[in-house]
């Protein structure tokens, strides 16, 4: 999950590309699962829940505008609790965003590198990348394979508008990316069968 607060100076966008994961979480993790037993990693999925439902995802947008809405054009997308359907759901959706960020932005400047940058966040691409190397940190080691799974992905989530805890201008996109962990083992037998698909070991 990614926060995009508004950059508030040319020079938030030129700071160094933040870490993604959460040190801590990452050798929590590895030190829970290191035996490699399918036990310990359902025991450390269970007792670190709370940590990896939702894990923060770096701000910085690295997708270009194009490939960010190509990227919308495939995706179910819900914004402040409303979801966008049909053939025209993206340009509604980028209409709705431009309509919020209008009401909080009026600087022109900031109100298009705004609106640019809450696209460029929704990008499956970019939240595809970062939560792939979230979860090659945590969970792979020469016996797994850490692979996106093939079922739907879920609708992206969306919320734009002021933070009232701290009256800011905010948006928080929720982005939920499905992988599976195999055995090289069994993806080996899997290539001896007949068989044509295999369920991941954990996901």
């Amino acid at each position: 999950m990614r926060t995009l607060p508004p950059p508030p100076t040319p020079e938030v966008a030129s700071t160094p590309r933040a870490r993604v994961l959460d040190v801590r979480l990452a050798l929590a993790v590895q030190r829970a699962t290191r035996s490699g037993r399918r036990a310990d990693f359902q025991e450390a999925l269970r007792a670190l829940a709370p940590r990896l439902t939702r894990v923060p995802l770096a701000v910085h947008c690295d997708v270009d505008t194009a490939q960010a809405f190509r990227d919308a054009s495939r995706e179910q997308i819900a914004l402040n609790g409303v979801s966008f359907v049909g053939d025209h759901r993206t340009e509604a959706f980028v209409a709705a965003v431009k309509r919020i960020v209008a009401r909080h932005v009026a600087q022109p400047e900031a109100y298009l590198r705004v609106t640019d940058r809450i696209m460029r966040g929704c990008s499956r691409t970019l939240s595809g990348a970062d939560s792939f190397f979230a979860l090659h940190e945590l969970f792979a080691s020469p016996e797994l394979l850490v692979k996106p799974r093939e079922d739907k992905p879920a609708p992206l989530i969306v919320t734009l508008g002021l933070d009232r805890a701290d009256q800011r201008f905010r948006c928080r996109i929720q982005s939920t990316n499905l992988y599976g962990l195999y055995r090289h083992g069994d993806i080996e037998a899997l290539l001896r069968s007949a068989a044509r698909s295999m369920e991941p070991s954990w996901t």
